[in-house]
């Protein structure tokens, strides 16, 4: 990747099928479903090598948040390359193009933003997570297939179903 001329066409490469003529993950989504179990088992075991203080478990840690990193800068650098600022139109297009590219990991991309978002998870190494997370961010409504207000007609509001006023009783029960 690192010396490929667009990182881009790397990422969307693609194994040969299965015997069963089944899609292989393209490089791209294998690096989705790699960033998101790494966080998530950052999430689950912290960094300090659990209960007993154990030092295997401290180095898994250290591979791990160095390995979501990595991960994280891959998805940001295809985020840019993919969706870069231009027209609002031309914009939103590219960003429909960017998740359909994540296919079958798409909705993994709201969790990922959400756990390497969290100060505790990534650790002393959160920081430099954030511009990573600010870039991914840009994608959330194209992965939601939410583009625009309209799709959101008939949602349950905030308040939940038939508003606030509705559900003032469920609080007080």
């Amino acid at each position: 990747l690192a010396t490929a001329p667009r990182p881009e066409a790397v990422l969307r490469l693609r194994g040969a099928p299965t015997a069963q003529g089944e899609a292989v993950d393209t490089v791209l989504q294998r690096v989705v479903l790699l960033c998101h179990h790494e966080l998530l088992c950052l999430d689950l075991h912290g960094h300090d090598g659990g209960p007993w203080r154990d030092a295997a478990l401290r180095s898994c840690a250290e591979r791990r948040v160095r390995t979501s990193g990595l991960a994280l800068g891959l998805l940001a650098a295809f985020v840019w390359q993919a969706a870069p600022w231009s027209s609002e139109e031309a914009q939103e297009a590219r960003r429909e193009e960017a998740c359909a590219a994540l296919g079958r990991t798409r909705p993994l991309l709201a969790s990922v933003v959400d756990l390497a978002g969290r100060p505790s998870i990534l650790g002393p190494r959160h920081e430099q997570s954030l511009a990573a997370v600010s870039a991914l961010r840009l994608l959330l409504a194209a992965v939601d297939g939410e583009a625009d207000d309209a799709s959101h007609e008939g949602c349950v509001e905030a308040g939940g179903v038939g508003g606030a006023e509705a559900n003032a009783g469920h609080a007080l029960a």
